[in-house]
């Protein structure tokens, strides 16, 4: 069975303002997007600094696995929208009204979100794209696609070249900014640190179209909700600032 709805929406005058629950957390029931917030709040330290609407559109949303919810994070900013001035300060470009219709009923190219809830974890698996997450890493990604006739160490010589933070030289680095118990608390994945791997690949698409990637990959294990068994888990993190782009089943 599958329902659609229209898009939850709230607005946030920064995303720090939320708390999160305890490491003991009964979760029971819940409500999404707010356990979207919170995630983000989690994960996303970088996130104070901005404001808006967050959105959760259920897409062919199916009750008995939370799959099909997509949540939008659209930058604007709070208020009437009536200015005193139509004249803004030489290259300054205001950020758009929360209130313009618009913005309401589009994914964002900032930051969207696939997110599958769950029972036991509010969140079974999660997914991001967007300037957020991806501007930085965009580039290289790109170069990769671009050339076929590269190995991964091509590819890693590329990334260099971007001056990333948390490149595959920097492992110690990167260890110490993961949000593995935000990502444990939230999604039941205990991530194994040691596990952490760099990988620079290229891959074919549709259409001859192909696709560049480059990544920290970071395994777990979680307990399965239906038969508690351990289920594999992995979390992957963009190299520039160590943004998670994805966790969910491996």
């Amino acid at each position: 069975m599958k329902t659609c709805a229209k898009p939850l929406i709230v607005i946030i005058a920064t995303l720090c303002t939320l708390s999160v629950f305890g490491q003991s957390q009964n979760w029971g029931t819940f409500d999404r997007l707010l356990v979207t917030q919170e995630f983000l709040n989690a994960i996303y330290p970088d996130l104070k600094h901005y404001e808006g609407l967050l959105m959760l559109r259920a897409v062919e949303f199916h009750t008995a696995t939370g799959q099909g919810n997509v949540a939008d994070l659209v930058p604007c900013k709070p208020g009437s929208g009536i200015v005193s001035s139509p004249n803004s300060a030489p290259g300054q470009v205001p950020l758009p009204h929360c209130g313009d219709g618009r913005f309401l009923s589009s994914a964002s190219d900032f930051l969207t979100m696939d997110v599958t809830f769950g029972i036991k974890d509010p969140i079974r698996a999660f997914g991001a794209t967007g300037g957020f997450v991806r501007s930085k890493s965009a580039p290289v990604e790109k170069q990769i696609a671009a050339h076929p006739e590269w190995n991964e160490q091509q590819g890693v010589n590329a990334l260099r070249h971007g001056n990333p933070r948390f490149g595959p030289d920097n492992k110690t680095e990167f260890l110490k900014v993961v949000p593995a118990d935000a990502i444990f608390k939230f999604t039941g994945c205990r991530l194994q640190l040691d596990s952490a791997e760099f990988h620079a690949f290229r891959q074919e698409g549709e259409g001859h179209s192909a696709r560049g990637t480059v990544e920290w990959r970071v395994s777990g294990h979680r307990r399965f909700e239906r038969t508690n068994e351990e289920d594999p888990c992995v979390a992957r993190f963009e190299p520039f600032d160590a943004k998670l782009t994805y966790v969910g089943r491996l």
